[in-house]
């Protein structure tokens, strides 16, 4: 029975083999990979072996599937969301397997995700999303909590059991939790046996929370995952645990214990580039993230799944402005889409929080920069400052229907990017120093293209109604007349001569100063989350690039545009 067991065994994976991989979700890919490994295990045949490790070894090697910068590649792109399960399944293998390549991608992913979080003054954190490939959630959200956030999560303390770079993800239980750890579980699974539905923002409801909220109708149903919050039935650190890991994190705690806190907390100042795609950097006042790599794209020709939204907004952006006393006051975000929808409509371009050049034909055609999803980039970095610039054409954005669809009314919506009429490119470039970051944008065109707007677009943040201990939205507030001009509140349409804009958030500011006298105005509405990064908000700038009095315009030359972003008295 048992040898009949393991031939059939073997059948399936030398199926799974056979499929070779996909490349259409990083995730699923790494997922097939465990179940290749146990299967590896329970048959025991060196042959078998060798090929999981052959079919396994380009998801960790090959640029198409592993990003150098430390990310899973998502459809050409990063997704942080579902980088958070391929976390958890490398974690995994990890603990599998002596393959060193395993171990030094994912000490990669956890270096590149530590210094995509930012510390709230409050004690919560957030971080950029505008870059994923389908999903909202910056990396503090990322695909599952799996267990315990406070303590640190299942998957975390996997993947801590295999690089330190994934350090501070986790906290070292003391001598009495793990006394107490049994009571503690049976009290976590007894809350999963009562779980039932879970209002938008909030936890899953208890039984006799339903009953006293007389929301019975709501109450539990079989659903796609085990459980509120972790949807695995094994944990693999447990099960793998290496010898002398207890001793090697005591003295880790002794000897590094920097490594133990995010990296913009270590009380060190630096720049670093993650190859291309990232410039992050922490000086004395302030933390900045450049994103200037790709984002994900996609084609009818490619065979694969055809999403409603845009895989990723890029094209070159500073993804977060940062300083200890206003936490985040500028920082990219998106929604993102699940399989069947897109919750960035097209038509809410101007309110996408993303730091990029947007506008419209005459004729209605939207496009963006955030769409050149491979960025023409040139990185230098310095000991105290960088320069990043990037460029490439302005892209148009389109809705359409699935034309493989039979059934018209039911056709889906499908995303695309379209080529616009004439020549529109743009170029950015940044500038990081000590003190802040400046920012110079230049448009060209050959005047083909007739346009109705053309906006250099600053995402604020406005903070979170949803999660924050002490939710603070940023105060905006615009300066007219020069240096000694007074600051007042954004009005309804545009605002001419701004020299600067003052963002207060918590006990700090930070200011965005023109080099020359702007048009600017507020999205015409407010942007939120209420899906994977529930009550985040934000407003954008809408910087006047046509500056033609809202009449419409081509563009045969050159636009500038250049300002400066620095710490500020509140």
């Amino acid at each position: 029975m048992q040898k009949a067991y393991e031939a059939e065994l073997k059948a399936m994976g030398e199926r799974m083999l056979k499929w070779g991989i996909k490349g259409e979700s990083c995730e699923n890919d790494y997922n097939s990979t465990v179940g290749l490994l146990y299967i590896a295990r329970a048959v025991n045949d060196p042959e078998f072996t060798r090929k999981v490790e052959e079919h396994a070894r380009p998801l960790f090697t090959d640029s198409r599937f592993f990003s150098p910068a430390g990310y899973w590649v998502e459809r050409g792109g990063i997704d942080t969301g579902f980088g958070g399960t391929a976390n958890w399944m490398v974690g995994w293998i990890g603990l599998l397997t002596d393959w060193p390549w395993v171990k030094e991608d994912l000490a990669k992913a956890y270096r590149l995700r530590g210094h995509l979080i930012l510390p709230e003054p409050d004690g919560t954190a957030t971080g950029p999303s505008h870059f994923n490939s389908r999903l909202g959630s910056p990396v503090t959200n990322d695909q599952w909590a799996w267990d315990d956030l406070q303590r640190g999560s299942a998957r975390d303390f996997a993947a801590s059991l295999v690089t330190d770079e994934a350090a501070y993800t986790v906290k070292s239980l003391t001598p009495d939790e793990l006394v107490g750890g049994a009571a503690a579980r049976v009290a976590e699974f007894n809350f999963h046996l009562g779980e039932n539905s879970r209002p938008v923002g909030m936890h899953y409801l208890t039984n006799q929370e339903m009953l006293e909220q007389k929301l019975m109708g709501m109450k539990w149903e079989p659903r796609i995952w085990m459980s509120y919050d972790f949807p695995a039935s094994v944990n693999p650190g447990y099960e793998h645990y290496p010898k002398g890991a207890r001793a090697h994190r005591e003295q880790l705690e002794k000897a590094n214990p920097s490594l133990l806190k995010l990296p913009m907390l270590r009380g060190e100042n630096f720049v670093r580039a993650f190859e291309k795609d990232f410039v992050v950097t922490r000086q004395p006042g302030y933390a900045a993230i450049l994103h200037t790599g790709p984002v994900g794209a996609q084609s009818r020709d490619d065979k694969m799944f055809q999403f409603a939204g845009p895989l990723g907004l890029g094209g070159g952006q500073l993804s977060a402005f940062w300083t200890p006393a206003t936490g985040s006051v500028i920082l990219g975000l998106r929604v993102g889409m699940s399989y069947n929808e897109s919750f960035d409509k097209l038509d809410n371009w101007r309110n996408w929080p993303s730091h990029c050049i947007s506008g419209v034909t005459v004729d209605g055609k939207v496009f963006t920069s955030a769409r050149n999803a491979r960025p023409e980039a040139t990185v230098e970095t310095r000991d105290n400052s960088s320069t990043s610039t990037v460029r490439g054409p302005l892209v148009g954005m389109t809705i359409t229907k699935d034309p493989a669809e039979k059934d018209p009314p039911k056709a889906r919506d499908q995303f695309s990017d379209v080529p616009l009429e004439g020549k529109l490119r743009y170029a950015r470039t940044f500038k990081t120093d000590e003190k802040g970051v400046s920012v110079e944008t230049t448009i060209t065109g050959d005047g083909t293209a007739s346009l109705a707007e053309l906006h250099e677009v600053l995402p604020v943040y406005m903070g979170r109604t949803v999660g924050e201990k002490k939710a603070t939205s940023t105060e905006i507030k615009l300066q007219v007349g020069g240096a000694s001009g007074a600051w007042q509140a954004p009005a309804e349409g545009y605002t001419d001569k701004v020299t600067a804009v003052k963002l207060a958030r918590f006990d700090g500011a930070v200011q965005v100063t023109f080099a020359q006298p702007r048009r600017v105005r507020l999205s015409p509405a407010p942007w939120s989350d209420a899906w994977l990064n529930p009550g985040a908000n934000a407003r954008n700038l809408l910087i006047d690039l046509l500056e033609n009095g809202d009449k419409p315009a081509t563009i045969k030359g050159e636009k500038k545009i250049a300002y400066r972003i620095e710490s500020a008295a509140r």
